[in-house]
């Protein structure tokens, strides 16, 4: 997360190829433990060196309070995730189904003595056969698309988001004179993430 002088929060700060590479881990690191809901986070230093840190959480912090800007993206790719799985009946892979293939990789990349990048595409490559991205990216155009979206947007405009976000605030913070100035502080966060969305 990235606070600006501007906004309490900044998206997209990182450039493009950063953005990449760090897509990329995430995408890697999950399917070679075939996790579908993880965190994983990363250290970025000022020389733009990407190094992922916290990756292994078993039960990942998924709530409003923690996410704040960023939850109702989680939210949305749930739901895309799990209509995918419950509508094309996929099955969860057996533990460990494809590291063969991941260390095929890494001897060819000794062999050939390919760069870290070039590693990092073979080992997506992978990552996109166990997450069916193709198929995903299929099955999201042709049923859900532009109407799910607005669906979304439209719920997380709605008052009763606004509700849901009075509660998870006051539920969370337990200083009862601080809880007024924490809902509003969210609820300006959200209101960033509706503008953004919008605009």
């Amino acid at each position: 997360y990235l606070r600006g002088s501007a906004n309490s929060v900044e998206p997209n700060f990182l450039d493009s190829d950063i953005d990449r590479e760090v897509k990329q881990i995430c995408k890697i690191i999950n399917a070679f433990y075939g996790w579908d809901h993880n965190s994983c986070e990363v250290l970025l230093t000022q020389d733009g060196d990407v190094h992922p840190i916290d990756f292994a959480n078993a039960y990942p912090d998924s709530s409003l309070v923690s996410l704040h800007y960023y939850f109702p993206d989680l939210v949305k790719n749930t739901v895309r995730w799990l209509l995918f799985v419950v509508c094309t009946d996929r099955k969860k892979k057996t533990f460990g189904h494809d590291w063969e293939a991941y260390f095929d990789i890494l001897d060819r990349a000794k062999n050939e003595e390919l760069s870290y990048h070039q590693k990092l595409d073979l080992y997506e490559d992978l990552a996109d056969l166990h997450y069916s991205t193709r198929e995903f990216s299929i099955f999201y155009e042709k049923a859900l698309g532009p109407k799910f979206e607005q669906a979304c947007y439209d719920f997380f405009a709605s008052n009763e988001f606004q509700e849901i976000i009075e509660e998870e605030v006051s539920r969370y913070f337990k200083i009862p004179a601080e809880i007024p100035a924490k809902i509003e502080q969210y609820k300006k966060l959200h209101s960033i993430w509706l503008d953004h969305q919008s605009g």
